[in-house]
């Protein structure tokens, strides 16, 4: 997957999805062995995996908030 944080990975795709499901559908934090046994991976392999989600999921909401910001100033903008 092109342009992804998927991108140029060895690990499959559903272990990727796997891990943002288990990171965000978990009340508590859910612990880096937990996720590890669970999608069979290297000790060294989750941690890795998280920081690339967190830095996707920021990149995603400074993109929405950009947009937001965007639309808000011009929809209040034609107000005037």
């Amino acid at each position: 997957m092109v342009g992804t944080l998927f991108e140029n990975s060895r690990i499959p795709l559903w272990k990727w999805f796997a891990e943002i499901y288990l990171c965000r559908a978990d009340k508590d934090r859910i612990s880096a062995e937990r996720l590890r046994k669970l999608i069979d991976v290297q000790r060294r392999t989750v941690p890795l995996m998280m920081k690339k989600i967190g830095r996707a999921t920021a990149k995603l909401k400074h993109l929405l908030l950009g947009i937001y910001t965007e639309v808000y100033l011009v929809t209040s903008l034609e107000v005037l």
